[in-house]
């Protein structure tokens, strides 16, 4: 504060105002200088679609992502991991509830595997590294995977 005012913050908004100001002001010499159809102010989308420039005609390509590729976090058995243990994790990692939690811990006591959630890249490999984080400080040899679905 100096004297009772804010220098900072007049300064601040000086620069703000000027700022966008001036991204108008070179937005609309852009709009204004270009081949693109402008009436009463407003940017004719159409005309932006498709303008001749050269003698040829340049249209928009529309581009379509593709959805990443997602990936099956799998807890696998073993004959050392107490099922209490797996239900807890199931419920803690992936917020199953207890219902949920044991029907998956039973497909993985019954069949070795287990399927617990199919997420992005990223987000299942954070749950692998959760779940064995887990096994190792709790000393137990709970192993996860995660495979591209």
């Amino acid at each position: 504060m100096w004297g009772g005012y804010d220098v900072f913050a007049t300064v601040s908004r000086e620069i703000r105002v000027s700022h966008c100001a001036n991204c108008l002001s070179l937005l609309k010499n852009l709009l204004l200088s270009s081949t693109i159809g402008i009436s009463n102010g407003r940017v004719s989308w159409a005309a932006m679609a498709k303008h001749e420039q050269d003698g040829n005609v340049l249209e928009v390509q529309k581009t379509r992502l593709k959805p990443p590729p997602l990936y099956k976090v799998i807890l696998l058995n073993d004959d050392y991991t107490p099922m209490d243990f797996v239900v807890v994790v199931l419920q803690t990692v992936f917020a199953m509830s207890r219902e949920k939690a044991t029907q998956v811990m039973l497909q993985i006591h019954r069949e070795g595997m287990g399927v617990c959630g199919t997420y992005t890249r990223e987000v299942a490999a954070s749950k692998v590294d959760q779940v064995l984080g887990i096994a190792r400080r709790h000393q137990h040899p709970l192993q996860c995977t995660m495979e591209e679905t």
